[in-house]
């Protein structure tokens, strides 16, 4: 894999904990409009999302920076961004 968004999808397709983890764009605090790579779910899921896609793929886990990732909460959920990486980023 060489994308991290692929990474992120594969990932979530086999996390075997996961349940409603979402690949989604987002525009957070102070990005005036640009939209990023994210992911909602609950804080357990998200986390084992982020945990799997260490393990395929290290090398765009670390090349991506993933660790820089910045949590909102949601209600019961969270959303988890990642501004340095833009929406449909190839």
């Amino acid at each position: 894999m060489n994308n991290v968004q692929d990474v992120i999808d594969f990932a979530i397709d086999n996390a075997e904990i996961r349940h409603d983890v979402e690949v989604r764009s987002y525009s957070g605090r102070g990005m005036f409009g640009e939209e990023c790579l994210a992911i909602t779910g609950s804080f357990r899921d998200c986390l084992a999302t982020v945990v799997m896609a260490a393990t395929l793929d290290p090398e765009v886990f670390y090349s991506s920076n993933l660790l820089r990732v910045i949590r909102d909460g949601m209600g019961l959920n969270e959303v988890w961004y990642w501004p340095h990486i833009p929406w449909g980023d190839e």
